[in-house]
């Protein structure tokens, strides 16, 4: 598989618990956004839902992104098209901070699995994870 991208919304990005899966790995970063709606879950980790909202991340750039969408799908519990995966792998275009878009991998929830959850999953109105993290520590 050539090169390729993926946009990460919540643990894999900087100053983040699992962003050393993927650091040293990519060839570039930048600040990005997408369409879709943010949530916190109650297990420490946001997910994306589809829909109308914007989610900020970062979108990386990857050489050789067949050697590191394994890893990533252990991390997001993607096990394969029709599997019973805790997050889909799905293809979305991202726009970086300077306008430009780019097809990305980003895992996303099924809105189902977000309502079963019910009030332990909190909407992110802000779009931000990293963000929102950083505010309710300083409440």
């Amino acid at each position: 598989m050539p090169k390729g991208y993926v946009f990460v919304y919540g643990t894999l990005r900087q100053s983040q618990s699992y962003h050393d899966l993927i650091a040293g790995r990519y060839s570039d970063c930048w600040k990005a956004t997408l369409s879709g709606v943010l949530y916190d879950l109650p297990f420490g980790y946001p997910a994306v839902v589809p829909g109308e909202g914007k989610v900020y991340g970062e979108l990386y750039e990857f050489e050789e992104l067949d050697k590191v969408l394994p890893d990533l799908d252990e991390l997001e519990g993607y096990h394969g098209i029709d599997s019973d995966n805790e997050y889909e792998r799905v293809i979305q275009e991202a726009e970086t901070e300077q306008g430009q878009r780019m097809n990305c991998y980003v895992y996303v929830q099924r809105p189902e699995q977000i309502r079963a959850l019910g009030r332990r999953a909190v909407l992110l109105s802000g779009g931000d994870w990293v963000e929102a993290l950083r505010r309710k520590w300083e409440d």
